[in-house]
């Protein structure tokens, strides 16, 4: 009998690319697992994956009919992002099980999700949980606008404190997860990529080129829900280098921009409004088709949240040359097959321009890079691969389970316990002088009061009581 396994993940229509990461997975994992997939309920799944289910045997339910004693493990398929992942983090806390993690840093998914519950408190709890009393005071200068702290607070640390086990999708999160949760069972599975479930078998790239009016010209583009991290302002610099060589090109933008005004604006300031092109959100269909036709993409990422970069992966799988970041989640990707460039550097738009330059006027190393990717995509970053790996891993969490059950209730404990008493008795002193309006320097008087608490607290000699 196959084991009954609950996997919490977004569907289609749910915009984030992780939704489409699961679906793809699904016929590669449902032979060995009886599934259900456990959605939020705070939207309708597409028919078409419905029917995909369906045909797979596999279940869809809201988190509201979940019954956690009719299932042998628990899956969930953990982002950053509050709309659909928001109610895993309250669900792993009181259903533990495997966590297949993409991004180290939580800190803007449980913020917002907080937030859209109106639900501030739940904030400054997690982030004293994780941070002790220092992270309740920055939590409560977050609410109050004065900071985004996400690159000092990833605030991953109860998700890592809740799981049984875990998945990272590059070695890069599963080194960083030992150092920080030693004990907690660790795999990494190469993130894999695959056409959507319903992509035409004989789409033709240069038909749907020549259809954007876009034939013969030499096209660069990034794709994603692209932000400040993706760098657009480095790529805009290093394109207006290249109209020098190639006046004719193009630069797509196939995505959603978050302040499209605003990239507007650094686009007509650099003169390039007539070369750059905007799609805005497009299908996972449309998206797939836009992926097939660039003959260049620059995929920039930093700073980064740990995670592997899903698109480069998939235009590499396409056999379109791709440039990228040279960062620590994408160091499991050999540098001949996708070209890397120093983030940061003060130089960094000119790299991107040499690379461009010559792999735009080569054809042959062009085509050679692409043929590398693909055939790298190929061999470590398939469904098959991927399904194969975690199945195997399901299994062996299984297996393991009271152990590891065990396990987590030695490492689970609330940080502030195991801060010890002399910790608690900080962070509860802390927070009464916040509660009396107690805030700046004051060592000469807490120096006073301190001497006093010890000789209250020194224990009287009184004898053995009989």
């Amino acid at each position: 009998m196959l084991p009954t396994v609950a996997l919490f993940a977004p569907l289609s229509p749910q915009r984030t690319g992780l939704a489409e990461h699961i679906e793809t997975l699904l016929p590669h994992i449902a032979s060995h697992l009886q599934l259900t997939i456990v959605t939020s309920g705070e939207y309708r799944v597409a028919r078409s994956t419905l029917a995909v289910c369906n045909r797979l045997g596999i279940a869809c339910i809201p988190y509201s009919e979940f019954a956690p004693e009719r299932f042998d493990l628990t899956v969930y398929q953990l982002g950053n992002d509050a709309q659909a992942h928001g109610y895993m983090y309250r669900a792993l806390h009181e259903h533990p099980g495997i966590v297949l993690l993409h991004d180290l840093t939580l800190y803007h998914g449980i913020l917002h999700d907080c937030l859209r519950r109106s639900a501030p408190g739940e904030f400054v709890g997690e982030m004293q949980y994780a941070y002790g009393f220092q992270g309740r005071l920055q939590a409560e200068a977050i609410l109050q606008g004065h900071k985004d702290a996400a690159s000092q607070f990833p605030l991953v640390e109860r998700v890592l404190d809740d799981a049984l086990a875990l998945v990272g999708f590059n070695s890069f999160i599963t080194e960083w997860v030992s150092q920080v949760s030693p004990g907690l069972p660790c795999t990494w599975i190469p993130l894999h990529t695959a056409c959507p479930l319903h992509f035409p078998s004989r789409f033709d790239p240069s038909r749907f080129r020549a259809s954007l009016g876009l034939e013969g010209v030499p096209l660069v583009a990034t794709v994603g829900l692209y932000n400040p991290n993706n760098r657009i302002e480095i790529v805009l610099r290093a394109f207006r280098m290249l109209l020098q060589d190639c006046p004719d090109a193009v630069y797509l933008l196939v995505g959603q921009p978050p302040n499209r005004g605003q990239l507007v604006e650094e686009i007509a300031s650099l003169g390039l409004e007539e070369r750059v092109r905007f799609t805005g959100w497009v299908s996972a269909i449309d998206f797939e088709q836009y992926i097939r036709i660039p003959d260049v993409a620059v995929q920039l990422r930093y700073p980064h949240a740990g995670g592997t970069s899903y698109n480069p992966i998939r235009l590499a799988a396409a056999g379109v040359p791709t440039i990228i970041s040279r960062i620590p989640p994408m160091r499991d990707i050999p540098e001949d097959v996708m070209l890397a460039v120093e983030p940061g550097a003060p130089d960094e738009a000119d790299q991107v321009y040499a690379a461009l330059r010559r792999l735009i006027t080569d054809r042959a190393h062009r085509e050679a890079v692409g043929a590398r990717g693909r055939a790298f995509v190929e061999a470590n970053h398939t469904p098959e691969i991927a399904g194969q790996r975690l199945t195997a891993f399901i299994h062996q969490v299984l297996a393991e389970r009271p152990a590891l059950e065990a396990q987590r209730e030695r490492r689970y404990c609330p940080r502030t316990l195991a801060l010890g008493l002399q910790g608690r008795l900080v962070q509860e002193a802390g927070a009464a002088m916040v509660g009396m309006g107690l805030r700046g320097p004051a060592s000469g008087w807490l120096a006073s009061i301190a001497q006093e608490i010890v000789a209250v607290a020194e224990p009287t000699d009184v004898g053995e009581q009989g």
